[in-house]
């Protein structure tokens, strides 16, 4: 009753089929583990991507406003207004500067990084200094902190068209672990319109003036959550503070 056909017992292929069964799971659970692992590093490295995306645009500017526009301020002084100039000569070419890029996020999934403009009236007051002082120790000085705040660098009021935004969400699912990137949520880098100079800027404000203004952090990691794709060591984007190149953007696993 209890032999089959071939000679072995209903109990023996019970024993096969469970210990198959636990080689099988074994070997899906293996899998799983490695295409997840495979999509988490997917997303960081996609992440930062972005970002260094973002320091190509800044030294290769492409300039959607119109060469005879002129960028104003708006009534709180924090927002640029573009409007359409009779000042300007024929002949001659008045653009809207844009001196950097501006990534925000609300949500640590989705993130927008915009272009950073100068008010004309800003650019005016500069180029007047540089007149009067003229000298290379004065444009050393233009390039730190407090000659970029001077200038105000800003988002324009209306959101931008063409190739000038650019919309980013994690993917899989992943986002940005808060309680390990001392809530950044925006990233500033800004290039002095004297001395070309990048410097990058971090803060967990949501202005461009408060981040750029903002105390500092020496470098950025964005820690970036698996969502459980995965358990152990986590990865993340490391950026210095004073990143000017795509390649001061890292993927890194200490600290994260």
């Amino acid at each position: 009753m209890n032999k089959l056909s071939g000679g072995f017992t209903i109990i023996e292929v019970m024993l096969f089929l469970a210990v198959s069964g636990v080689l099988a799971a074994g070997i899906l659970a293996t899998v799983g583990g490695t295409i997840g692992a495979q999509r988490y590093r997917d997303a960081v490295d996609s992440f930062a991507d972005f970002i260094q995306g973002q320091y190509d645009k800044t030294v290769n500017v492409q300039n959607d406003t119109e060469n005879h526009n002129e960028c104003g301020l708006n009534a709180d002084k924090d927002r640029i207004v573009v409007s359409d100039s009779s000042t300007v000569l024929a002949g001659t070419s008045r653009v809207c500067m844009i001196v950097g890029r501006f990534i925000s996020s609300v949500d640590g999934a989705n993130f927008t990084a915009r272009p950073l403009y100068i008010a004309t009236e800003n650019e005016d007051q500069m180029n007047k200094a540089l007149l009067s002082q003229g000298d290379y120790d004065f444009l050393q000085r233009a390039a730190d902190r407090n000659a970029l705040s001077a200038t105000k660098p800003a988002l324009l009021t209306t959101s931008n068209t063409g190739h000038s935004v650019d919309n980013y969400a994690l993917g899989w699912d992943t986002r940005i672990d808060e309680s390990k990137t001392d809530r950044i949520i925006s990233i500033a880098i800004v290039r002095s319109p004297v001395s070309g100079v990048i410097h990058t800027y971090f803060s967990s404000k949501t202005s461009v003036s408060d981040t750029i203004t903002a105390g500092g952090l020496n470098q950025a990691r964005l820690c970036v959550d698996p969502s459980g794709w995965l358990t152990g060591a986590r990865l993340g984007v490391r950026i210095d503070r004073d990143a000017a190149l795509e390649s001061s953007v890292q993927v890194v696993g200490e600290g994260c």
